[in-house]
């Protein structure tokens, strides 16, 4: 797996991973991802019952609005991370992303609350 790093912006396809705390009000990269998918990132917290619960993983296949898939990562407790837990939370994305067989996946570095 190679790991790049780019500018702040949303892709307009492929894989987007977006690490959220707080999913009663999407906000940042994850309103833009729900916009894009005209609302199916929003439809699909709510129909998975997703809290955002650390470590918590929930994986939309074919959202629209160009994307193959959306991965949404729990992050708990924002205010409770420590250096730690976000160099684990980079290895938990990553075991992620390879168990579902994805070669090339965007991050978004900005949490989504």
């Amino acid at each position: 797996m190679k790991i790049k790093f780019a500018g702040p912006s949303l892709p307009r396809s492929g894989v987007l991973v977006l690490p959220v705390s707080d999913v009663k009000k999407l906000t940042g990269a994850a309103a833009d991802a729900d916009r894009l998918t005209k609302g199916q990132v929003g439809r699909a917290i709510a129909a998975a019952a997703f809290t955002a619960k650390r470590d918590s993983v929930l994986d939309m296949v074919a959202p629209g609005g160009g994307f193959g898939r959306i991965v949404l990562v729990g992050l708990g407790d924002t205010n409770a991370l420590r250096p730690l837990d976000i160099e684990m939370l980079g290895g938990h994305i990553a075991g992620t992303l390879l168990g579902l067989k994805v070669k090339t996946a965007t991050i978004t570095a900005a949490t989504a609350t």
